[in-house]
């Protein structure tokens, strides 16, 4: 194997107090994000380097891992800024890093051939080499009869076996790939499809400042996870993007300019349609990104321009935090799944919930500005996810707070995202939102308690003793015990908080126990409740709608036991069910919620 090229060799970074400062507030000036995305390059440029240095396997059918970094170095000495360009695309650092964490880890049964995997370096090379103007032949792997060209497109060979090789030649920064009798050539604008070329589509919106970002429907990395196929938007579809687009950015330019600015900076390059499957009778937005793809969102098509624009602004706090997190420690390497997130519905590892928290405060930021720039129903809706969502970052950062997870910058670091909240606790909403915003709140928690969290020994036994010598009991002296992540995907526990934000502005018929407390009757759910909990102890909506309608109707005792200790109440009442002594659900959660002298 060659010695690595100088030019090669990433390069180091300090990171300033004032960047960190400035990051802490939740902001970051065009430059910050400038100087983030250099450290990016430095990141994506060491995972190639790891990459080369995991394939010391044969990679044939291809040619040697070094044939294509010798035309890397000649490429990035020739163009800087050309070869910086391409290979920042996003998919290729989440390849890059899936390729090593997969043969590094053990491919499983269903994985590709390490060959097919490490062997997309010669389609990396062959569009930097093409784009640097380099004449060069190599071979590039096949994903079922596909190739993919990172940040171009695809080409397709229908006889092709499922893990195959083609030829592929640049010339004068035109690119031709062969298999068999068929040959593909790139057309001179990658973006237009041909035969047997699909073309990168690009969507370009505003002008001060201007946002282009990739539509790709194509890369099997650009589900941030496994390969998956590509899904080919129709034009239709595109154009319904290029719209949301462009009303989600002149929403962010006129409402944040400084926040619009950044992005545009670099730090959104990359958008990616969220399977049709995946998100099939998902009303609400979904998105994602992951720190190895600089740039890159995956989200659900969006229903309107705000929920557009809170997904863009959502996803940028991640990616900021993310390359942060790249340069600082700002929590200690511990995965335990155990930690409340009020916006998820598992329990999360330190670092997810510092995650959350930063994106969280940017969410609630742009709601708090859409109050002021709008009115009517969009004012009201706006106001409620505000409300909701100050909330859940104020929650967030007391869960982290409590945690031994934080290191010392961590713990400053939150501290003056903290402090810029302080003016926030000044906002007031209508009282009916804060109702709905409060019952939403109460809501996630006592479910996600009722799901996650396992009553200590003895506990609940001591809960159906004191209630069966007719005797008090305190609660909040009983051990807490652990908590443990539900097996398989978790619950939806956001299925409550959507009655509540359609309340907002619209009468909801008291039809279920969600539906009556949004609509001010919490006498008709606590009925339901209590029939749903006669006739499944285990329904932990209903027992989660007990709760809501206690709280909504005054009666403090019980609301305080089953919000604060749900799942040791719920413990208590299935022992004392098993001895055949069960009281009523709602007479067990009073008893258990009274103040102790």
């Amino acid at each position: 194997m060659s010695a690595v090229d100088e030019r090669s060799a990433p390069s180091a970074f300090r990171l300033s107090r004032d960047r960190l400062a400035e990051l802490a507030t939740g902001g970051g000036s065009p430059g910050t994000i400038r100087f983030l995305a250099d450290t990016q390059y430095s990141r994506r440029q060491l995972a190639l380097l790891a990459l080369r240095d995991l394939a010391v396997l044969d990679l044939r059918p291809l040619p040697s891992i070094d044939d294509a970094w010798a035309i890397l170095d000649r490429a990035k000495a020739r163009a800087p800024a050309t070869f910086r360009s391409i290979i920042m695309y996003p998919p290729i650092g989440n390849w890059a890093a899936y390729a090593i964490r997969e043969h590094s880890e053990g491919a499983g049964a269903e994985s590709a051939p390490a060959w097919v995997d490490f062997g997309q370096i010669h389609a990396v090379a062959l569009v930097v080499a093409a784009g640097c103007g380099l004449d060069w032949r190599t071979r590039v792997p096949l994903r079922s009869g596909r190739a993919i060209l990172p940040g171009l497109g695809q080409a397709s060979f229908d006889e092709a076996d499922q893990w195959d090789s083609a030829v592929a030649e640049t010339a004068g920064g035109g690119i031709r790939l062969s298999h068999g009798r068929t040959t593909v050539t790139v057309p001179a604008d990658p973006r237009q499809d041909g035969d047997g070329w699909q073309g990168l589509r690009i969507l370009t919106t505003g002008t001060d400042p201007v946002l282009e970002v990739a539509l790709d429907d194509l890369d099997p990395l650009r589900d941030l996870a496994d390969p998956v196929d590509p899904e080919r938007l129709t034009d239709v579809e595109v154009a319904g993007w290029q719209s949301m687009l462009d009303g989600a950015w002149a929403m962010l330019c006129r409402d944040d300019p400084a926040t619009a600015r950044a992005m545009a900076a670099g730090a959104v390059s990359s958008l990616s349609p969220l399977g049709r499957a995946d998100q099939a009778g998902d009303d609400e937005i979904r998105s994602a990104s992951t720190a190895e793809a600089f740039g890159a969102i995956l989200l659900s098509t969006p229903q309107d321009v705000v929920e557009f624009a809170a997904a863009l602004v959502h996803e940028y706090r991640h990616i900021k935090l993310g390359c942060l997190m790249h340069l600082c420690a700002l929590h200690h390497d511990d995965e335990r799944p155990e930690l409340y997130a009020p916006w998820r519905d598992d329990p999360r590892p330190i670092g997810g919930l510092v995650q959350g928290i930063y994106a969280f405060h940017g969410i609630a930021g742009f709601h708090r500005t859409r109050i002021a720039a709008s009115d009517g129903v969009e004012r009201r809706t706006a106001q409620f996810a505000y409300a909701l969502t100050r909330a859940q970052t104020i929650a967030g950062l007391a869960a982290a707070r409590a945690s031994d997870g934080l290191t010392e910058l961590g713990r400053e670091f939150l501290d003056e995202l903290s402090a810029t909240m302080r003016p926030w606790a000044d906002d007031a909403v209508p009282a009916s939102i804060d109702r709905l915003t409060g019952l939403a709140l109460a809501a996630h928690r006592t479910t996600w308690l009722l799901r996650h969290r396992r009553p200590a020994p003895g506990t609940a036994d001591a809960v159906a003793r004191a209630w069966s010598a007719d005797e008090p009991i305190d609660l909040a002296s009983l051990a807490i015990g652990p908590v443990e992540p539900s097996a398989g995907p978790p619950p939806r526990t956001t299925e409550w908080i959507r009655p509540f934000r359609l309340a907002v502005n619209t009468p909801l018929p008291a039809t279920t126990p969600e539906t009556a407390l949004a609509a001010g009757d919490p006498a008709t759910a606590k009925a339901q409740c209590l029939a749903g909990i006669e006739a499944d102890p285990d329904d932990v909506d209903a027992w989660t709608g007990l709760a809501l309608a206690s709280l909504d109707l005054g009666d403090t005792a019980a609301a305080r036991a089953l919000t604060e200790r749900p799942d040791l109440v719920h413990a208590g009442y299935q022992a004392l069910a098993g001895q055949g002594t069960a009281p009523a659900p709602d007479v067990l959660s009073r008893w258990a919620g009274r103040e102790q002298p």
